[in-house]
């Protein structure tokens, strides 16, 4: 670590006192501050001493407060239903986005156009990549395209990079065709 003293003036701060003379110090004012790093090796076998293998939970009163812990976990993660405010008028409704359900993962949603919305989606619980995402979308036209701008997918090498696309299950599609999930999209 590399070490100066440098004394300044503020420019531009209105009148005071003249500028400290500034001259190039010679180079045997200069400290280095030696620091050691522990060995790689030995930091990673400090871990895996330090790791114990998971315990099953038995206990129904710790069980019920994990399960608490993560229900508030989830509901400050997830989107109650909302509708995103129209900008082309009330002809052109828009959709209802609805992350509020076990594994939701929404974040805010920007409407851009009368069928382009952009979602945010949240990072995952673990790991802090966004690898995943599930929300619903309501209200949507049968036959009308609409794209969806997927903002903050972090994780670098995602397979969406790679042409992978989305799977989507429409409830409607279910009881009328008997499809279920699919993968549907372009880009």
């Amino acid at each position: 670590v590399l070490v100066k003293t440098i004394s300044f003036a503020v420019v531009g701060a209105g009148r005071q006192a003249p500028p400290p003379a500034l001259c190039p110090a010679p180079m045997g004012s200069f400290r280095f501050k030696e620091s050691r790093l522990p060995r790689a090796t030995d930091s990673w076998q400090a871990e895996l001493q330090s790791r114990r293998p998971p315990q099953p939970t038995l206990d129904p009163a710790s069980c019920a407060s994990a399960l608490k812990r993560r229900l508030e976990t989830w509901k400050f993660r997830a989107v109650a239903p909302f509708r995103v405010n129209s900008c082309e008028g009330p002809e052109e409704a828009a959709l209802d986005f609805d992350a509020d359900f076990e594994s939701g993962s929404l974040g805010p949603v920007t409407r851009l156009g009368p069928a382009e919305y952009e979602v945010q989606l949240l990072s995952d619980a673990n790991g802090g990549y966004v690898q995943w995402f599930c929300f619903r979308v309501r209200r949507m036209k049968v036959g009308m395209p609409y794209t969806f701008h997927l903002t903050n997918l972090i994780k670098p090498g995602s397979l969406f990079e790679e042409g992978c696309q989305p799977v989507l299950f429409s409830k409607r599609r279910m009881e009328e065709c008997g499809i279920a999930w699919s993968r549907e999209g372009d880009e």
